[in-house]
């Protein structure tokens, strides 16, 4: 017998990649479409170079005039450094020429900087796919202004996907934490979308802490080479989290008066290594027709309340001995 739980959620793909914007320009041209394939490092945008151009030149010319004026700022400020060294000049012209000189230097720094971020602009100017996937968003069109940090694409991991669903604190309690932990749980999934089809996934996360409404997230992950699964498609799986040999089962109506033995709803009986003699059980229970005239009534006497449990009694005895007789006749058949 298999103790398991069933649940249900949504699928998430295993990771959802937002691509922003390193640059400041304009999107020259788009080079991919909505819901392509793409691998890392394939170009998905181009932006205006010619712009990040302009600030690169004009970075170099203002670092080659403030280069020239930190070389005579230089010299004017070693000239005044030996005058004041002899008392030749006073301290107030002294500061001035070494004023002079520390700001010329602090310029050519801050040119070397504005040059550097221009030439790392222009290096940026295609943007590439930081991992392999499918472009599930877009956010820009052709002709945009974007700023560093603005949204472009977003890129999913399809190869891999997991049902995301949630469960109370009792049923936590009946999984095996530890080995879910370790190896993971074997679970068996299927999906509203493909009527009749079966998938087998893992269930290797629980979630820690619980949420607001003190339900515990699970993952179970499978593989989604073909991406037949996607986002947001509803997933039911089952989780087996104990089995119990040597059980016998039977259908519940079967322990009910005037019900067949076929139907489908079913009931788990235990059996203890014993075989009951089942047609001496059933020819002790005996019942009474008046005892199921008394069914509508709303107090049961003690009398009825014994008939009910013969009637139950006789009733699994009857479909026992249907059993055995089937698998009987099964024997002699072969």
């Amino acid at each position: 017998m298999e103790q398991a739980l069933d649940v249900s959620g949504t699928f998430k793909f295993q990771a959802n990649t937002t691509v922003a914007a390193e640059v400041s320009a304009q999107i020259e041209s788009i080079d991919v479409a909505d819901g392509q394939f793409v691998e890392a490092g394939d170009i998905l945008l181009t932006f205006d170079e010619a712009k990040i151009r302009q600030t690169a030149s004009e970075a170099a010319a203002n670092l080659q005039r403030d280069e020239a004026l930190l070389t005579f700022h230089k010299a004017e400020w070693e000239k005044n450094k030996a005058l004041h060294e002899s008392g030749s000049i006073s301290q107030t012209q002294y500061d001035q020429k070494l004023s002079a000189y520390q700001t010329a230097l602090a310029q050519v720094e801050a040119d070397k900087a504005l040059l550097a971020k221009a030439l790392e602009d222009q290096a940026k100017t295609k943007v590439k796919a930081p991992i392999s996937g499918v472009v599930s968003k877009r956010y820009v069109e052709k002709g945009d202004w974007v700023s560093p940090g603005g949204k472009l694409f977003q890129i999913s991991e399809f190869n891999r996907i997991y049902l995301e669903a949630f469960i109370t604190d009792v049923d936590l309690g009946k999984l095996p934490l530890k080995k879910i932990r370790e190896t993971g749980l074997t679970c068996t999934l299927t999906v509203d979308s493909y009527p009749g089809a079966q998938y087998s996934g893992n269930l290797s996360y629980v979630q820690p802490v619980a949420n607001d409404m003190r339900l515990f997230e699970i993952r179970i992950y499978l593989a989604n080479p073909d991406m037949n699964l996607l986002q947001g498609m509803v997933g039911r799986a089952r989780i087996v989290y104990a089995v119990t040999p040597e059980v016998l089962r039977i259908p519940l109506r079967a322990l009910l008066d005037d019900c067949a033995v076929t139907v489908p709803t079913e009931w788990w009986l235990w059996t203890q290594n014993r075989k009951p003699d089942l047609r001496q059980s059933a020819s002790d229970c005996k019942i009474e027709n008046s005892q199921k005239s008394s069914r509508g009534s709303n107090q049961e006497t003690g009398s009825s309340l014994q008939g009910r449990k013969c009637s139950l009694k006789a009733n699994l005895c009857r479909w026992l001995l249907l059993r055995n007789e089937s698998r009987q006749c099964e024997t002699r058949a072969k």
